[in-house]
């Protein structure tokens, strides 16, 4: 007789546990049947589904599955045996159940998988069956989620683009009785013999997906995956083992929110094999607690892993533990207190020698129901027909429930924690409130509760700097691009000034006020624009050598002038500096003066004495003139005194720009009397010009004021007495010519006047 004794002992009120069997074994019904390969507990606990994948109902290993319901702590078998079509199909290697128990997915190691829901204790195959490729292990591993609507399935050995058997996955979900893929396939092994798809499971909602790959020559790795828009994208990184042949990820299991991954690697640790926990935090995922090292060395604790819901109760089998018997097996169950993994009870050991007990393990929701499956037991069937065991893991400590406390910025203030639970749970808190770091607090209830320590972390996010691409400097007045509200880090925010081109400016943006980032600067350089200096190019005459204008400033600035140069007129000429240059434009203006013929009148000037004085009058040119007596000097004023009666002068003339002709003219001074006296006392009895002695040809002619022509005389002779045929002409202005030649025998005529006085 089997005596089990439940002890409940209270140490300083804390709680130890004892698990209690519920009902009979559930034994595999005929020799090497490996019944309890894999089990699936329903949501509640009540129902278990069996797969025994070397049963020869079929054929040789065709395989099958069992579903029994607790029926008043009976295993009662739900509908009938469901088997394999035929011989080594291994229908069976795994199974998964919905949370109530009546949708079942079975794989097949060969390379199918198949769901069923029970329909009035009979179960009805869903949909067609599903198939892999060639020898790709498809049905190595399936996961179903809560509602049984949608399905994972695993095919280790699939060879595809990343390598031979590098593994796949694949998630599909029933619409309408037919099984849609969704997405592609999950080609997440990424070389050779990484055996990608070992291990599937997916969350409450099917919408986060795990899969291990144990990779047979490194430490093996799980990657986790959420359907975006039916899109696997890879959350976080690779969870990665230590050491090559740990076959880390032998074994996955998610929370039901997909948060919490436990992830068995049952040949780390010199063979103890371990477990570890993780949860998804800030996109990454981070290990909750300790590592779960199995007892002793080939234990390979990690084969198999089952968490409850809310992630805080692991299940661990070690098929190969030997306390009981050798490779008799063993599970263990731990709780998450505080931070720490504590077993919950004592060690669940197989029953004989190579029952491999804990080769496969299931909790409930609650975590409160265990099954373990014993695939080499011999039982009451014959060798290696295998049995199931399900427990009752006793009375769990209440876990204190608060809400959740919402990230926060660093040095933002952050509000004590409450000391009483939403559930009524009283206790303190450790350590002491810190908003200046991510930290883990541990709820420590009181004495006299049952409830167990809890842990609850606050994320303060650190106060992240805003990164923009820096700004090229621009010349002033140059197009400035509106500044992104959005940097490159995704912090939103504004600016401030208003964008100015016309100086360097700093500008300051301040992210908006939900975002945890702190102010940040920005300079934009606005450099002046430099204006180009040239010499000024001196006029020239129209026709005159222009030289080319330099293509580099007085103050280093390169560029081009426009238009082309012009000798033959005044021209704006304009300087384009080079584009790389932050500079204006500038102007430079060269006067061509047109060349002017000059035109010069010459006038006699009466002088107080005997010397006599030329003006010369000039029109044309400039207006600005020199002027040469003679072979002289050239000087500026345009009258010449001190000359000599008599003589014959020549007066030149030249434009002080240089661009008029240089005109001269010949002036002979003729000195003659202004009056004279005709009265018969001796004096000035006569008038004639002596200067024009010497010319024999010379002649004088006399008119009235009227023209009248009244006397022509030659210098040479007496002169006019102021008659006129012979009769004395009264007092009064008479007019002259004289005719003349000058030194170069041209004729010249002079005309003035004189006065006759009585």
């Amino acid at each position: 007789m089997k005596i089990t004794f439940i002890i409940l002992v209270f140490i300083s009120l804390n709680v130890c546990y004892a698990q209690t069997q519920i009902g009979q074994d559930i034994d595999g019904e005929a020799p090497e049947n490996s019944f309890g390969n894999s089990v699936s507990l329903s949501s509640n606990g009540s129902i278990v589904a069996i797969g025994g994948y070397r049963n020869a109902e079929n054929g040789r290993w065709s395989g099958h599955v069992q579903v029994y319901q607790n029926v008043n702590d009976n295993w009662v078998q739900i509908g009938q045996d469901i088997n394999g079509d035929g011989p080594d199909q291994q229908f069976g290697y795994s199974v998964s159940l919905s949370a109530n128990g009546d949708i079942l997915a079975i794989g097949a190691l060969t390379g199918s998988a198949k769901v069923y829901q029970n329909q009035n204790d009979d179960w009805v195959q869903i949909g067609s069956t599903l198939f892999g490729g060639s020898s790709d292990n498809f049905g190595n591993s399936v996961s179903l989620n809560s509602d049984g609507n949608i399905l994972a399935i695993g095919a280790p050995a699939d060879t595809n683009k990343n390598g031979i058997n590098a593994g796949s996955a694949r998630v599909y979900e029933n619409l309408n009785g037919n099984w849609i893929q969704i997405g592609s396939t999950i080609d997440g092994g990424e070389g050779n013999n990484d055996r990608f798809g070992h291990s599937v499971r997916l969350s409450g909602d099917g919408s986060i997906l795990a899969v291990g790959a144990i990779q047979n020559f490194a430490p093996g790795f799980v990657k986790i995956f959420e359907n975006q828009g039916g899109n696997w994208v890879q959350l976080g990184s690779n969870i990665v083992g230590q050491a090559a042949g740990d076959n880390y990820g032998f074994s996955v299991d998610l929370s039901a929110n997909g948060t919490s991954v436990a992830i068995g690697s049952e040949n780390a640790s010199a063979g103890a094999g371990h477990v570890r926990i993780y949860k998804y935090q800030s996109n990454a995922w981070g290990q909750i607690g300790n590592t779960i090292i199995g007892e002793n060395s080939g234990d390979s604790s990690g084969d198999s892993v089952s968490l409850n819901d809310d992630g805080a109760i692991v299940a661990i089998g070690a098929p190969g533990n030997s306390d009981q018997r050798p490779l008799s097996g063993h599970a263990r169950v731990f709780e998450n207190q505080g931070g720490n993994w504590v077993q919950l009870g004592e060690d669940i050991d197989g029953e004989g020698s190579i029952d491999l007990s804990g080769f496969s393990v299931s909790l409930n929701a609650e975590g409160s129901v265990l099954a373990v499956g014993a695939p080499f037991n011999d039982g009451i069937n014959g060798e290696q027909s295998g049995h199931v065991r399900v427990y009752d893991m006793g009375p769990r400590l209440t876990a204190p429930i608060f809400d959740s406390v919402v990230s926060i910025c660093e040095g933002d203030t952050l509000n004590p924690l409450p000391t009483t639970s939403n559930n009524g749970i009283t206790g303190s808190w450790s350590p002491a409130i810190d908003n200046t770091q991510t930290t883990t607090y541990t709820f420590t209830p009181d004495s006299g509760q049952l409830a167990r320590a809890t842990t609850f972390t606050i994320e303060v996010n650190e106060r992240v700097t805003p990164e923009f691409d820096s700004i090229m400097p621009i010349c002033a007045g140059d197009m400035l691009t509106t500044l992104p509200t959005t940097s490159n880090n995704g912090i939103i925010g504004t600016w401030s000034p208003t964008l100015d081109n016309t100086q360097t400016t700093t500008y300051t943006f301040t992210p908006n006020a939900e975002e945890c980032s702190i102010s940040t600067v920005l300079i934009i350089e606005v450099n002046e624009l430099v204006t180009p200096e040239f010499d000024s190019i001196v006029p020239i005459c129209a026709g005159g050598t222009l030289n080319l204008l330099p293509t580099t400033s007085n103050n280093g600035i390169t560029g081009t002038w426009s238009p082309i140069l012009d000798n033959t007129q005044t021209t704006m000429y304009t300087f384009t500096p080079n584009s790389s240059a932050c500079t204006s434009t500038t102007q430079l203006e060269i006067i061509v003066n047109e060349i002017d013929e000059l035109e010069i009148m010459l006038e006699v000037l009466s002088a107080p004495s005997s010397n006599f004085g030329i003006k010369a009058n000039v029109s044309g040119g400039s207006g600005y003139y020199e002027y040469q007596l003679d072979d002289g000097f050239w000087v500026t004023s345009n009258v010449f005194n001190d000359l000599n009666d008599c003589d014959q002068y020549t007066i030149s003339v030249r434009d002080i720009n240089g661009c008029g002709t240089e005109a001269s003219a010949v002036i002979q001074i003729l000195i003659y009397p202004k009056y004279f006296t005709p009265n018969g006392d001796g004096v000035n009895e006569r008038w004639n010009i002596k200067c024009l002695s010497y010319q024999p040809l010379a002649k004088i002619y006399i008119f009235d004021r009227y023209g009248k022509l009244l006397n022509k005389i030659s210098p040479s002779g007496m002169g006019w007495d102021g008659t006129y045929k012979g009769k004395a002409l009264p007092s009064n202005d008479y007019w002259f010519v004289a005719e003349y030649l000058d030194d170069l025998n041209i004729k010249k005529t002079f005309k003035s006047h004189i006065t006759l006085k009585r």
